[in-house]
């Protein structure tokens, strides 16, 4: 039974559309990760590849690495209870605790395989096009591997064993995603601490993730020993790994001990409170209608445009609802609010050139750095949602309604525009709050927010257009993943030929409007004011012209 639960948790993993995405965000860190890191640190002689700047960003793990680790481990254990599947599953030829480890053990070698990738995209990084020749050497592929094994595997074993024993405790999915929020802030307050004062012995071994101590050494060593080096495992960092794989193994003992299928299968019992019924004071009274009578109210049947259009907002409000109300999207929306605060309070790139008023523009400026990543899910959620009624095999009930085609699949189209639309009013309030914080009440420029966040400059408006391109391809194709991977895979390839200037025309670039990156607080957008409001009309009647062809073709 062990084998058949890693097997199982295996199989569906890797099946699912969302795991190639994993895949994806896991390549492309490995690659950013290392330009930004050379950026910052890099020095005279320091190769982008070097073996230093490997250790760093595998110690470190990233921001993408520890959310994709939490959506995968909060719910492995949970599940059963969110799905009630629980009454059957634990009935089976199984103990609880072998359940419980083969359940552990099939997050962590999950979460282990798709970190795997990120070796991958390190591999990529010289033929990333993100510097010259010069600046790279031979690959450090036993330097890779010697920090994927002695740093990211032990901190995926950490954060596993911390959001299990968490679950086990508070019997609650978001106790593990707490767990693991607390330990990336512990990281960022061990890491912003040696920023700002130096490294102390605090620092070295309360760093969960040993970034600190790695760091420290790859600072002291010369700089042909940073490019080719092993990795010393002793002193501070010995002593950071040795103590936090016993807090790793002492909360999976715990988590171990305290489960049990009795007593988690009550965390999925709601009580219901008793309700006191009144009845009527006049009980006496005789119902005067006769049930044994016809009645002489007759259903109306309307088939008519103004029927279909109050339809198409009852069921775009419906499926709205149907997207927002599952953990899945609050643990998502969550995480992406949470990765937008860090970014306008600790990780925006304009506080590191010394102290700084916070300005409108550099809070806006998130849409910009992770929109790719906003975009790209709002494709494959929409991608899902258009297909949802073949997956769950109910369209032999919806396709027999009286009720066209267009009503049905618009109304997910719009369902997915406000989506978007909340997520970007979210991002806005991060970073309203963000300048709050900061100490920059003064300069908030609300109309600036909302025509950046709302607007066609990288914002809401842009993302509608995305959405209509899924549409399209759902109705040209009929086929989900081939869906998927023709609009993720057509605006990857945008991304790449405008970033290696291999298209430089902005007219040919779907969604795209010029000087969008181009805001100064002396002149706005200046010039491309004008130029791109023409280019997202033409962009909008473009997108029109693919929803009425996506209805045609569906």
């Amino acid at each position: 039974m062990f084998n058949k639960i890693l097997k199982f948790e295996f199989r569906s993993r890797f099946t699912n559309w969302i795991t190639l995405l994993f895949i994806l965000m896991m390549i492309f860190q490995g690659i950013w990760y290392t330009k930004g890191f050379y950026d910052f640190y890099g020095g005279e002689g320091m190769l982008i590849n070097a073996a230093g700047v490997f250790y760093q960003n595998l110690a470190g793990g990233g921001i993408l690495m520890i959310i994709i680790i939490a959506i995968i481990t909060g719910s492995m254990l949970y599940k059963d209870i969110q799905y009630k599947t629980s009454h059957w599953i634990y009935t089976l030829q199984i103990s609880d605790k072998r359940f419980f480890l083969g359940r552990f053990f099939s997050a962590f070698l999950i979460n282990v395989a798709i970190a795997s990738f990120y070796i991958v995209g390190l591999l990529l990084v010289p033929y990333s096009g993100i510097g010259e020749s010069r600046l790279f050497g031979p690959a450090p592929i036993g330097q890779i591997l010697h920090g994927f094994f002695l740093l990211t595997v032990p901190n995926i074993f950490l954060l596993t064993s911390l959001c299990f024993a968490a679950v086990v405790l508070f019997k609650k999915s978001s106790a593990g995603y707490l767990t693991i929020f607390l330990t990336v802030i512990l990281f960022l307050i061990m890491e912003t601490s040696v920023e700002a004062s130096g490294a102390t012995l605090a620092t070295l071994i309360l760093d969960p993730f040993a970034y600190v101590p790695v760091k420290q050494q790859i600072t002291l060593m010369p700089v042909p020993d940073r490019n080719v080096s092993y990795l010393s495992f002793s002193g501070f960092l010995l002593m950071n790994r040795v103590i936090w794989f016993s807090i790793a193994l002492i909360f999976l003992a715990l988590g171990y001990m305290r489960f049990s299928f009795k007593s988690f299968i009550s965390a999925g019992k709601k009580h219901k409170k008793l309700k006191t019924i009144y009845t009527s004071q006049f009980q006496g009274v005789k119902n005067t209608v006769d049930a044994s009578q016809p009645s002489s109210l007759t259903p109306t049947l309307r088939y008519d445009a103004i029927t279909y259009i109050k339809k198409l907002g009852t069921l775009a409000a419906l499926e709205f609802k149907n997207i927002v109300r599952p953990q899945g999207f609050k643990v998502i929306i969550g995480i992406l609010i949470l990765f937008s605060i860090l970014q306008n309070l600790m990780w925006n790139a304009s506080f590191y050139i010394g102290p700084q008023v916070p300005v409108t523009s550099e809070m806006t400026n998130f849409r910009i750095t992770f929109g790719v990543f906003v975009i790209m899910l709002l494709m494959i959620w929409s991608g899902e949602l258009f297909f949802k009624d073949k997956t769950v095999n109910i369209w032999q009930i919806t396709d027999a309604l009286p009720i066209p085609v267009w009503v049905m699949q618009v109304s997910k189209l719009l369902a997915m525009c406000g989506v978007a639309f909340v997520l970007n009013v979210a991002f806005m309030l991060c970073g309203i709050v963000a300048m709050i914080v900061k100490g920059g009440v003064a300069n908030i420029d609300l109309p600036l927010f909302i025509n950046d966040y709302l607007g066609y400059n990288w914002g809401w408006l842009n993302h509608c257009l995305y959405i209509a391109l899924v549409f399209f391809l759902a109705g040209l194709t009929g086929k989900r993943f081939l869906t998927h991977i023709l609009g993720t895979g057509y605006f990857f390839l945008l991304l790449v030929t405008f970033e290696f200037n291999l298209m430089e025309q902005v007219r040919f670039g779907y969604g795209f409007t010029p000087g969008f990156e181009d805001y100064s607080e002396m002149n706005g957008y200046g010039m491309w004011r004008t130029a791109s409001a023409w280019y997202y009309l033409m962009w909008s009647v473009l997108a029109s012209a693919l929803i009425l062809l996506g209805v045609l073709f569906w």
